[in-house]
């Protein structure tokens, strides 16, 4: 079983981005797919469902998509996910070791 959970506060963008990471992600089959619009009811999916990977948008009212993973990352208790991705519609410099994915490229996926 191979899981992941899409973080977006954009509902159009969440729903677009169900659909298109079948197309950026070839080579992974997803069996279930989280979604969350925000990221504490991301939290939540993560903690009770600790899926295997992520996809985070970076910018959200609450707090960062960085801020969400290293929030994660920082707990000593729960899994970590195989791989995180952080998405936005312009480039990001800040992001460290997460790689980044552009929504412009996903979204083209999705149609």
């Amino acid at each position: 079983m191979c899981t992941i959970l899409i973080v977006d506060d954009n509902q159009d963008y969440l729903d677009l981005c169900r659909f298109g990471i079948s197309y950026i992600f070839k080579d992974i089959k997803f069996t279930q797919i989280f979604t969350a619009g925000n990221p504490q009811d991301a939290l939540k999916i993560y903690y009770e469902k600790v899926p295997q990977y992520i996809l985070t948008d970076y910018h959200m009212p609450s707090m960062t998509g960085k801020e969400f993973l290293e929030t994660i990352y920082k707990d000593s208790e729960v899994k970590k996910p195989l791989k995180a991705w952080i998405m936005s519609s312009e480039d990001l410099d800040d992001l460290g070791e997460i790689p980044f994915l552009s929504k412009r490229n996903i979204l083209a996926g999705a149609h």
